[in-house]
């Protein structure tokens, strides 16, 4: 009987297991225990093949998962970026109005008593 397992993988380059098959001898005198060994080992293998799928499956929508959140993050910066940029537009424009009111202060202050009052 011959059975692929997990057990026998190994890293590749990508750091991705590859499965290599596993032999499997089975040595015993009871025809029932012999049967019931090879479904146990038939029904592991289907659940092993299973289970690769499922993690193949998974490991997309982690790569995706990644890349949208990547997306995210280069977002999240340029509107920063553009937040900063429009904060510093209004700090100049801001500069010239305060110096704008402080002259009209000065301009059109009340006189109190015959004097100028410096508010």
């Amino acid at each position: 009987m011959h059975v692929s397992n997990d057990l026998s993988t190994r890293k590749t380059k990508a750091n991705t297991p590859t499965v290599r098959p596993l032999r499997v001898f089975i040595v015993e005198d009871s025809e029932v225990i012999r049967e019931r060994l090879k479904a146990r080992l038939l029904g592991s293998e289907a659940d092993c093949d299973r289970l690769r799928h499922e993690l193949e499956g998974l490991r997309r929508e982690v790569a995706s998962l990644v890349a949208e959140l990547q997306h995210h993050r280069n977002e999240q910066a340029a509107t920063a970026e553009a937040f900063a940029a429009v904060l510093g537009q209004l700090s100049d424009l801001q500069k010239p109005l305060t110096e704008v009111h402080r002259r009209l202060q000065t301009v059109h202050s009340p006189v109190i008593n015959g004097a100028y009052s410096h508010a």
